[in-house]
């Protein structure tokens, strides 16, 4: 019994290590290669600033969107019955049960250059076929 605890416990350990603590590890020795010249070479690039400043931007936009429609909506779960908040609830746990590739790829479905949203806005004229495209570059 104990000889099976310790695998239990060294068999994710040693997932662990290997799919996530030496790609990581790599990652660093080649970012550091050269000293810190590399990572003094990317703070004066105005490039990496702007991507870093959008960055900041999108996820101070998103958690602020994200409680100010998830608070009230928890509230309202936790505090009141109505008709169709077992489907509601259900919809909402879809994203944590769906793996985010797959998810990715029904956005892409429905709201790419070919996706059936797309193609039935444009049949209405309701938005321009670029807005939604992904482009390669």
């Amino acid at each position: 019994m104990r000889q099976l605890n310790v695998i239990l416990l060294v068999l994710p350990l040693f997932f662990l290590v290997v799919f996530f603590c030496y790609p990581l590890a790599a990652v660093l020795r080649l970012s550091f290669a050269d000293g810190l010249s590399g990572v003094l070479a990317a703070l004066h690039d105005a490039y990496y600033w702007r991507v870093l400043g959008f960055t900041l931007w999108q996820a101070t936009l998103s958690t602020t969107l994200t409680l100010l429609l998830g608070v009230p909506g928890a509230y309202a779960f936790a505090r009141y019955d109505f008709p169709g908040k077992a489907a509601l609830r259900a919809l909402a746990t879809v994203p944590f049960v769906m793996p985010t590739v797959v998810v990715a790829v029904a956005f892409a479905a429905l709201l790419g250059p070919r996706g059936c949203l797309t193609a039935g806005c444009r049949a209405r004229s309701l938005w321009r076929s670029r807005r939604f495209a992904c482009r390669a570059r």
